[in-house]
């Protein structure tokens, strides 16, 4: 019994530490909890983001979530606390996350390097996609084809995206520079597709 005891024990532990490595894969030091090794205090976060209650009951299904809100009303932390709500989940989903500007690097490395194809899959087939800070920075046409390309093909089968932007649609592909052809049928789907939710500062 002790053995068996102490052979349940390791395998827990081991369980724990690989479920703690795949998350530091996922999520920057700054956005993990403060028991997670990170920086984020979920007590301060719940007192000053009024919404996280609700962020973090979002379900993982074919409906995506977008969190709009300006500079410091804790987008980020919140969409990784919902992040990481997911990644106990049993069976565990496959979750990618990035910036809006490492997408649009990682697109034009992908394009050079002739590997687009595979880059491309790889996102269309996660289970979460997140792309976080979207509209900061003006992607380049092709970035912004392939994003179209991504959308289309996640909402058509039914996997959600994930997305923090400190701007309305209409402005968002503005920044963006997509042409008109790629911007209404994008705003279409994502609005079709994402449940929006604005984040403000907590009133005191």
């Amino acid at each position: 019994m002790r053995r068996q005891r102490e052979a349940q024990d390791a395998r827990r532990e081991r369980a724990e530490r690989d479920l703690q490595y795949a998350w530091e894969k996922i999520c920057p030091v700054e956005y993990r909890a403060t028991d997670e090794g990170g920086q984020t205090s979920i007590a301060r976060l719940d007192a000053d983001q009024p919404a996280l209650d609700d962020i973090t009951r979002h379900p993982l299904g074919p409906l995506g979530l977008i969190l709009r809100g300006g500079t410091g009303t804790g987008k980020t932390r919140c969409m990784y606390r919902l992040l990481r709500a997911y990644h106990i989940q049993t069976p565990r989903p496959k979750i990618v996350a990035m910036t809006a500007g490492q997408f649009d690097r990682e697109a034009r490395d992908a394009a050079g390097t002739f590997t687009l194809s595979a880059w491309f899959d790889r996102l269309a087939s996660a289970d979460v996609l997140f792309i976080d800070d979207l509209g900061k920075g003006k992607w380049t046409e092709a970035t912004s084809a392939q994003f179209w390309e991504l959308v289309d093909d996640r909402t058509r089968n039914g996997r959600p995206l994930f997305i923090t932007t400190n701007t309305s649609g209409e402005n968002l592909v503005r920044t963006l520079g997509l042409q008109r052809d790629i911007a209404e049928p994008l705003l279409r789907r994502l609005r079709e597709h994402c449940r929006v939710i604005i984040c403000k500062h907590a009133v005191d």
